[in-house]
């Protein structure tokens, strides 16, 4: 797919907007020759527009890349993040590449909490779980981690002990905790958002679900070992691997 297409698509969302037309009354009176593909391309977008705004206006991306559209973003975003990924080069490529983890972590943080049909719930209401952060011991140390949630104003608890549910129902604002099962695995109440700091952006720390640490802490590979991620995306199990053994095996 070349730029010219997404470039296409993004240009037909924005004459949506402005009610200039249909969809396929754009598309199919265009002298694009791929035009089932534009057509493709600017459905399923717009079928995931609310979820890819929230990566597009949380991730600042815009701010970051000033040449951007706002509708070729989202159209770029999808493809990213949904689709099969960026397929052409040049300067779009590496726009969105540039920006992969913090966009990654986004859409896996947001995905997860857009209600579903499936969505947990008992007599006494919805749950509400932590929000689990994992520390990469690749690039810090636990210590310098909980020292610099500290200087963002967060307060630590050293109490690890209590069950999840207790866990959401006690903990109050601006505190965190260690895991008391995954060991450099971080608690903070439900909806923290740490995707602005450094920490996050530098890839100090990751987004990741107590269930998604099992099973790199259960496997526990001896350093050196060669393992394979067979269901690796986006790599949050991956990269835990590689941190327990401190970088030195194979994938």
């Amino acid at each position: 797919m070349s730029a010219s297409i997404y470039k296409l698509a993004a240009n037909i969302i924005r004459r949506c907007d402005s009610k200039e037309g249909s969809i396929k009354s754009l598309v199919f009176g265009s002298r694009c020759v791929q035009k089932k593909k534009v057509y493709a391309l600017v459905c399923e977008t717009l079928k995931k527009r609310d979820l890819l705004q929230a990566v597009l206006d949380q991730s600042k991306l815009l701010s970051a890349e000033p040449k951007l559209s706002p509708t070729l973003a989202l159209v770029l975003l999808y493809d990213f993040l949904l689709g099969k990924g960026i397929c052409c080069g040049g300067p779009l490529k590496r726009i969105v590449h540039k920006h992969k983890i913090v966009l990654r972590q986004l859409y896996l943080q947001l995905h997860s909490q857009e209600p579903t049909a499936t969505a947990a719930s008992t007599a006494e209401g919805n749950i509400s779980l932590p929000r689990y952060i994992r520390i990469n011991v690749l690039k810090i140390t636990k210590r310098e981690a909980i020292r610099k949630f500290k200087e963002l104003g967060y307060l630590y608890k050293r109490d690890g002990t209590i069950s999840d549910r207790q866990l959401v129902d006690s903990m109050a604002p601006q505190t965190f905790q260690q895991d008391s099962d995954i060991p450099n695995l971080l608690i903070f109440p439900p909806g923290t958002n740490v995707t602005q700091t450094s920490l996050y952006q530098d890839g100090a720390v990751f987004l990741q679900d107590k269930a998604s640490c099992v099973p790199a802490f259960v496997l526990d590979p001896p350093a050196g070992s060669s393992v394979i991620d067979a269901c690796a995306a986006p790599g949050n199990k991956t990269t835990h691997l590689a941190a327990i053994m401190g970088d030195t095996g194979y994938g």
